[in-house]
């Protein structure tokens, strides 16, 4: 039926990052630029929302790459302490993706996540073999090739050879399945508890509770 599959991170294979993680990650990203990490400055630092960046930089005089850069570094290393102290675990279907290589499919991670924090999370985890694994880069360009927009998606697919039509793109948000959509690939939507009353903006291909029940 499909000949990749590409698996979003963050709500898929792990657990969502606890916010308290996220909330300090940025306060040190802050202090490390020598701004006051007030709550508004917090909440501007961690967003992922372009506009909210450019306006908490232009509010402070800082580069907004050079800030980019910074934040994700802090927020990639915290993350990565997470995964690795049971804060940020795994969820216990991911051997999943091993099965779906077994089928003779490709297995790719596409994820708005930070690239160092993706890299990490394969070479620790080594969930399957994962043909390639995108995070976003650390820079305004990164943050603007996000999900909803299937840039990441469309450089997995392009590097491992499979067309849009012929690959399923498995997440937990609307951006994910509008991503899919966008590129012309199947989604399928992962309902787990953190999306029990969820309402998906976009209707995916599948609907599924656990990775093992993957078409």
């Amino acid at each position: 039926m499909y000949d990749a599959a590409v698996f979003d991170f963050d709500g898929v294979l792990t657990q969502p990052t606890p916010g308290a993680v996220l909330d300090e990650a940025a306060r040190e990203s802050l202090r490390a630029v020598g701004v006051d990490p007030t709550p508004r400055a917090v909440g501007h630092a961690r967003s992922s929302d372009l506009g909210r960046v450019r306006r908490l930089c232009a509010a402070h005089g800082l580069d907004p790459d050079a800030f980019v850069e910074t934040r994700d570094a802090h927020t990639a290393a915290a993350q990565a302490a997470a995964l690795r102290d049971g804060r940020k675990p795994t969820y216990d279907d991911v051997g999943a993706l091993a099965d779906v290589a077994a089928r003779g499919r490709t297995v790719a991670i596409v994820s708005n996540n930070q690239q160092e924090l993706i890299d990490r999370f394969v070479a620790r985890e080594e969930p399957a073999d994962v043909a390639v694994a995108y995070g976003r880069e650390a820079s305004v360009a990164g943050l603007r090739r996000k999900k909803p927009r299937p840039y990441y998606l469309r450089r997995a697919l392009d590097d491992v050879g499979v067309a849009p039509d012929r690959a399923l793109y498995v997440g937990d948000k609307t951006k994910d399945v509008l991503a899919a959509r966008a590129l012309g690939a199947d989604a399928a939507f992962v309902r787990r508890p953190h999306r029990e009353d969820y309402r998906v903006g976009a209707a995916p291909d599948h609907e599924v509770r656990t990775l093992r029940a993957l078409p």
